[in-house]
Parts: structure tokens; C-alpha cells; sequence
């Protein structure tokens, strides 16, 4: 099935058709035949890449149409096949919600109006539940309403969920935090949205871009699997049973796990389970990261990915999805020369990511108005 529809550029092309799973021959390793990744030239032009971005709530609806990034996403980022889908918990989908909640309700309100997207049409068709938008710059753009399942540690609710947080938890976040970022792990990979797709790209809505960045160009070229923006230090209480489970997962299912990597050994977990502040893994900046889909949505990434998920030690000490991409590499023992580093966006400033510092925030509302002139955009 695919999709198309009038209206503007953004709802002209159709979008990518459903695909069977690309199946990787090798239950541990994944060894990946060279037919099985697309590094052709026109390949390339064919290639779809997604944008999934969870919006829970109209304070990060607000902050991320406020300051206009999604702007700068829009002219340096989307493109006709790289497509920004949003979903956004409605009430009807809400896991264990009897009441509707008017934080939940306005979410696509405030992002459709706010960011002046089209719609593709009175009579548009959806897609795996998603209706199709075009954006300012005539990209396309999916908001897809969905079920996002809160633990009853947490009230089952995300409204709840805003209201708690655990002494175990590192760092100022509550439970509406652990929730949203781990809904980037498991219940992200296996929408059948995301699997329609070839590349996922994952952004966070405080991050802006200065200029235009293609990382599934640089990422086809090295024929890689995943990419990221920097590596930094993670507490100890943030990874508390973390190295436990890794050691455990791998026992059971019996594969070999990554040790021959090198720039990326700080990232490794220790299999003697011992859990202490030097022995705390080092993880990817999560806020500029993506990946092949093909290989994140394998049938030995998404068993890591539920076990990682269901654990109680994640729900419990606050892992987020930050804690989840050097695991899930180092179990699938993924070589490093399939991960790739573009730090020097992130140290040049080609983007920036973070919502509490005027400087930074004055310099992507300039940017924003410079790729959106009719506006102004308000530090």
C-alpha cells in the first residue's frame, strides 16, 4: 500500500509501500550479505528515512514550535523522502486512561496551527493510521495518533506518570521522562510506520540546524548501521542492573557479544556485573542519532529490545533510550566500523541541542527566520 494525495508539494509523492523484513541470515551476528544494503548512487536517490518524534505533552509541543526549530528542520534536514512523523498520545488510544486529558488533546492542535502545516487534502487517505501534512517548505510530514502503555509502577497513566518520580531516578526527571524515552526503543522500532521506511533519523525537539546535513548520504557511503553526535559520561545510578541484564540477555540467547571495539570500548558493559562509578559505561549524545531499519528492526534487535524494555530495572533506575543504542550494539556484537561518528556537526556547531541557554537559543531563532523569512521567532 502506498499513499498519495493533492494539495501541496509535500502531499504530491506517494509515500514508501509496506516491505517484507529483511531477513538477516545470522540469528547473532547479523552478517548482512552485500545486496542486502542499498550503496548505489541511484539506489540512494530512492531511499526513504523517517523522523519519528514523540510529542506527550503542549509544553514540548509550545517549546519546540516557539523557538522555530522545527524551521530549521525544515529547510536544512527534511527533504521529499525524509519525513518528519510525529506522534502524540491521544485519549481514546491512552493506555489505562478514563478521562480525557486536554494536554494530550491540543498537542496536534498546537503543532499543525503553529507551525502552518497543510493538510493534504479533505478527503486524504491515512497511512498506518497517520495523516499525511505538507510542511511550509512543501516536505511531507505524518502525525500519527498512538497508544503509548505507562506502567502501573508509574499509575498507568502519563498524566501520572508527570507526577512521579523515584529516589532510584538519576538526575531531575520524573517518571513522564523514562516513559517518552524509552518509547524510543522498542515500541518505536516496531511501529508499522517505521517499518516502511529504509533510515530512521532520531531528534530531539530542542535540537536546531544551522545548515543543510544529509547523514544517510555519509551513513550509505560507509554502508553503516548507525550514527551518532558525540559520546559522553553516564552516572553509574543512571545504568544501575544495566551490565546485570546485558550479561544476562547474552547468556540466554547464547551470542557472542562486541569486544574488539576500540574508540567505542569505554562504551562496553562490563559482563562481571559489578556496578560501580568507574566501571560506568560511557553512551551516545541520543539527541542526534539514527540507523539502517532493516538492521534495528531484526528479529534478534527487537528480542533485545523487548527484554530491554520489560526489565524492572530500566523502569526502576531511569534507563532511557540513551542507555539502550551501546547495548543493543554490543549484544548483536555489531563491528566498529559500522557506527559512525559526526561529532564535528555537533562541536562546529552545524547543530546544537539544548533549551536553557540564551545564547544558543538566540542563534536558532536567527536561524529559523533566516530559513523562514515571513517570521519572527521569539528567544
Amino acid at each position: 500500500e502506498s499513499m498519495h494525495s493533492d494539495g501541496g508539494s509535500g502531499c504530491s509523492e506517494a509515500l514508501p509501500s509496506a516491505r517484507p523484513p529483511l531477513a538477516l541470515r545470522d540469528e547473532c551476528n547479523l552478517r548482512v550479505r552485500p545486496k542486502d544494503y542499498p550503496s548505489d548512487t541511484s539506489a540512494k536517490r530512492q531511499l526513504w528515512t523517517i523522523l519519528p518524534l514523540l510529542v506527550t505533552s503542549n509544553q514540548q509541543a509550545q517549546h519546540f514550535v516557539r523557538t522555530g526549530n522545527f524551521a530549521t528542520w525544515d529547510a536544512y534536514l527534511l527533504n521529499q523522502r525524509t519525513v518528519l512523523t510525529i506522534f502524540h498520545p491521544d485519549e481514546s488510544r491512552e493506555a489505562n486512561s478514563t478521562t480525557p486529558s486536554a494536554d494530550l488533546h491540543n498537542v496536534p492542535r498546537i503543532v499543525t496551527t503553529r507551525i502552518g502545516l497543510q493538510a493534504c487534502g479533505a478527503n486524504a487517505d491515512t497511512i498506518d493510521g497517520c495523516t499525511r501534512y505538507s510542511t511550509p517548505k512543501g516536505n511531507p510530514l505524518l502525525m500519527c495518533p498512538v497508544k503509548v502503555k505507562v506502567p502501573a509502577l508509574y499509575g498507568g497513566t502519563l498524566a501520572s506518570a508527570r507526577a512521579t518520580r523515584f529516589p532510584t531516578f538519576c538526575g531531575l526527571r520524573n517518571a513522564e521522562y523514562v516513559v517518552t524515552t524509552k518509547w524510543s526503543t522498542l515500541p518505536m522500532l516496531g511501529m508499522p510506520i517505521f517499518k516502511r521506511f529504509d533510515f530512521w533519523v532520531r531528534v530531539d525537539y530542542d535540537v536546531c540546524f544551522h545548515e543543510r546535513v544529509d547523514p544517510i548520504q555519509r551513513l550509505v557511503d560507509q554502508q553503516g548501521y548507525f550514527f551518532h553526535s558525540g559520546i559522553v559520561n553516564d552516572p553509574a545510578q543512571c545504568t544501575r542492573t544495566l551490565s546485570d541484564f546485558v550479561q544476562l540477555f547474552s547468556m540466554k540467547n547464547k551470542c557472542p557479544t562486541a569486544d574488539d571495539w576500540k574508540d567505542l570500548k569505554p562504551l562496553l558493559h562490563d559482563s562481571s556485573g559489578i556496578l560501580s562509578e568507574s566501571s560506568a559505561p560511557k553512551v551516545f549524545f541520543s539527541n542526534f542519532i539514527g540507523g539502517w531499519v532493516p538492521f534495528w528492526t531484526s528479529s534478534l534487535m527487537l528480542r533485545f529490545a523487548e527484554s530491554w524494555h520489560s526489565w524492572d530495572g530500566g523502569w526502576v533506575y531511569r534507563w532511557g533510550d540513551q542507555q539502550f543504542w551501546p547495548a543493543a550494539l554490543q549484544v548483536t556484537a555489531t563491528k566498529e566500523a559500522k557506527v559512525l561518528n559526526f561529532s564535528t556537526w555537533r562541536s562546529t556547531k552545524v547543530l546544537e541541542h539544548g533549551k536553557r541557554w540564551a545564547d544558543m537559543l538566540d542563534r536558532c531563532a536567527k536561524s529559523a527566520t533566516k530559513a523562514d523569512p515571513g517570521k519572527q521567532y521569539p528567544i
